[in-house]
């Protein structure tokens, strides 16, 4: 059977020693190699966020732009389309206003008419002519 191994602070001083590089040097300096791959991949991690952030800015900001670019333009086809109403109630109107007219002075008119019609066929008929068809 094997004896065991003292703890390693009990162990004589010309085993603990090694001729190169103690442990915790070598452990230092794995460590040290670690953490400076962890910086370089966390510095492209932050380059990355930083031109994500970036571009997210730029998009809201494009976004806003383009929905202020909608709201002037919905608010001027509104308001094209609220003159054209106002043109198409105006010019109702100014029809209804003819329409009107013409309900007083038609039956006037054909009323004049029919007078001259008379009148001429009046003279026609007595210097002996005969109505023009």
């Amino acid at each position: 059977m094997q004896q065991p191994l003292p703890p390693p602070n009990q162990m004589p001083l010309q085993q603990q020693q090694p001729s190169g590089p103690s442990h915790e040097e070598l452990i230092e300096a794995i460590i040290e190699e670690k953490w400076s791959e962890l910086v370089k991949d966390l510095s492209g991690v932050l380059e990355w966020k930083n031109t994500t952030e970036n571009t997210i800015i730029r998009l809201e900001q494009q976004f806003k732009d383009l929905q202020n670019s909608f709201n002037t333009l919905h608010s001027g086809i509104l308001g094209k389309i609220g003159e054209y109403d106002k043109h198409i109630l105006d010019v109702a109107a100014e029809i209804k206003a003819m329409e009107n007219v013409f309900e007083k002075v038609l039956p006037v008119f054909v009323e004049n008419v029919s007078k001259l019609d008379r009148i001429t066929v009046d003279i026609n008929s007595a210097f002996g002519r005969k109505k023009e068809e």
